[in-house]
């Protein structure tokens, strides 16, 4: 069963004000506003997805109203977090965003797809540009960088899936630094993630010294005594 995600507005598990974050639409009124506008302003994108779009698994992107993070023990809300990567891990989907103003940490929001409900948005240690994010079976990988740049030495961690599902218990948790992996230094600008076979595919849309082109790099994911 495949799910369809459109930011438009519409009544859909609000949670509870100050203690979640958003889980609702946010531009359009309704489906029918959105496609118009989609056709519109994307006519290429509209013909090649319009006919698959199925209404009935269609869900919100969490946290473009607002999003909640916490911080040394303290929650903050903000209305400028952007949505990056999306995955599947078990019965969840995890999403990554980042604050465009850089004044609250990156976070993971983590939806159940099966009741269709947000369960907990994971404030991680950091506010760096967050992207791509993937799911090993045992881990979760992100993407990460010294610099929002290109010329920042770029590098993936994950969070073992054990630690997420302890995690999740709360509907907003600060993600200690030693609750996820140190940097993994790569060669390139990590914009997605996808993971198969114990590779890591870590992709990105341009190169480094301003280059237009496109890298993707695969990483084998090596397991020993638990480490990676």
């Amino acid at each position: 069963m495949g799910f369809t995600f459109i930011p438009f507005t519409g009544a859909y598990a609000k949670a509870a004000d100050g203690t979640q974050s958003s889980f609702d639409y946010k531009h359009y009124t309704d489906l029918d506003q959105y496609k118009r506008a989609l056709n519109q302003r994307m006519h290429r994108v509209y013909s090649a997805i319009g006919d698959a779009i199925d209404d009935t698994n269609t869900i919100p992107i969490p946290g473009t109203i607002s999003t909640y993070t916490k911080t040394d023990g303290k929650t903050a809300g903000s209305p400028d977090f952007v949505p990056q990567g999306v995955c599947i891990a078990d019965q969840y989907i995890l999403f990554t965003a980042y604050d465009a103003k850089k004044q609250q940490r990156s976070v993971i929001y983590a939806v159940d797809k099966v009741k269709r409900s947000l369960v907990s948005t994971l404030t991680l240690p950091n506010k760096y540009h967050l992207g791509g994010i993937a799911f090993d079976g045992s881990n979760i990988w992100i993407t990460g960088a010294t610099s929002d740049k290109y010329e920042g030495e770029p590098f993936v961690q994950y969070i073992r899936y054990d630690d997420f599902s302890r995690m999740i218990s709360e509907p907003v948790y600060e993600v200690r630094k030693d609750e996820i992996s140190a940097p993994v230094y790569i060669k390139n600008k990590p914009s997605f993630l996808e993971c198969d076979n114990d590779i890591l595919w870590v992709g990105t849309y341009i190169g480094k010294e301003s280059t237009k082109k496109g890298i993707i790099n695969g990483y084998k994911i090596k397991r020993k005594a638990g480490l990676y």
